[in-house]
């Protein structure tokens, strides 16, 4: 919710940039009171590499649930 900009105030988006590596994109879809695409637009604005959307969109995840 803080990504697509539904609480006061702008995201800080260079989060994304810096800590690519860490982050797990998560949704609560259909439940969100916004339209959905919200959350992958401020990824585009956000200019990070393909690979480092590709890891915050499925591979973090890939890689923590490996090691489980």
């Amino acid at each position: 919710m803080a990504l697509a900009g539904y609480f006061r105030g702008a995201p800080d988006l260079s989060i994304l940039a810096r800590r690519w590596d860490r982050l797990l994109y998560g949704s609560d879809f259909p439940n969100v009171p916004y339209a959905w695409s919200r959350e992958l637009a401020a990824l585009r604005e956000a200019k990070l590499t393909r690979d480092q959307a590709r890891a915050i969109l499925s591979g973090n995840a890939r890689r923590l649930f490996a090691r489980a």
